[in-house]
């Protein structure tokens, strides 16, 4: 590159930077926001951490299983309602 010359990141790459900077800011707001609403729902301190430990990393692994058998992941639209 001639002296003088020098590259900056601009349009698609920056509004992708700007759009990420704003989520990232509410991150930890949501998990408080989160972590109350368990506590609520569960009437424990104890269970919410746990719940939030295994939650997420449960439904990648399904999905990784379910890619790597080539198989459609599905749920029951019923799966969560008590009768």
């Amino acid at each position: 590159m001639p002296p003088g010359y020098r590259l900056e990141e601009g349009g698609a790459v920056e509004q992708s930077a700007k759009g990420q900077r704003s989520v990232l800011a509410v991150i930890p707001v949501m998990l408080v926001l989160m972590l109350f609403i368990l506590m609520v729902q569960l009437q424990s301190v104890q269970k919410p951490p746990m719940v939030m430990l295994t939650g997420a990393p449960s439904v990648s692994l399904e999905s990784h299983g379910a890619a790597a058998l080539s198989q459609a992941l599905w749920v029951r639209g019923d799966a969560g309602v008590l009768r």
